[in-house]
């Protein structure tokens, strides 16, 4: 004789699986989950990628700001020719030409003792705008970084008012040993 089947032992067998429409849920569900995160991924690789142009951008500004400085107070004359280029003169030391062209600033070093030249950049962000801040001399000399607004004549037209990145004011000859000085010793 065969026993009859409770009906919760018949509900039981029949529900081993997963119906279709709850496995296109779950599908659903979970690739929502896995193209917001492939999202967030992508964000913040973007966003490390910007850290790193700004903190370049900001390393090469340093680099320049401290050679500016250092060539500014050792030299005996700051001039400006008719090209826009800056000649830092000593005496002792050499020349060194300072020249900006678009988003760059090239320095050149010319030895007094060696008469070896040394060529170095300065890679600027794009957009960025060099000012001269020559008011001052023959005392000092100011060198003006802007950051660009955006690309546009109307961003020339507000360069003044632009973010400043670097603004570096060096006294002429302050490293330099007076004559009177040096007679002395």
């Amino acid at each position: 004789m065969k026993l009859a089947a409770s009906p919760e032992r018949c509900r039981s067998d029949r529900r081993r699986g997963s119906s279709l429409v709850e496995v296109m849920i779950v599908i659903s569900v979970s690739a929502t989950i896995l193209l917001t995160a492939i999202g967030w991924i992508h964000q913040s690789f973007k966003l490390a990628r910007m850290v790193k142009q700004k903190q370049q951008h900001h390393q090469q500004l340093m680099r320049l700001s401290d050679q500016f400085r250092q060539d500014v107070r050792l030299c005996r004359q700051a001039t400006s020719d008719a090209e826009g280029r800056w000649i830092l003169e000593s005496d002792e030391h050499g020349k060194v030409i300072y020249t900006a062209e678009d988003a760059l600033i090239s320095r050149v070093y010319q030895s007094a003792e060696t008469s070896q030249t040394q060529y170095e950049q300065y890679p600027l962000a794009s957009g960025s705008t060099l000012h001269w801040d020559d008011t001052e001399l023959p005392q000092w000399l100011t060198l003006v970084v802007r950051r660009s607004r955006g690309g546009s004549e109307r961003a020339e037209h507000f360069a003044a008012e632009a973010p400043l990145d670097l603004r570096v004011r060096a006294a002429v000859g302050r490293w330099l040993i007076p004559e009177a000085a040096e007679v002395s010793q």
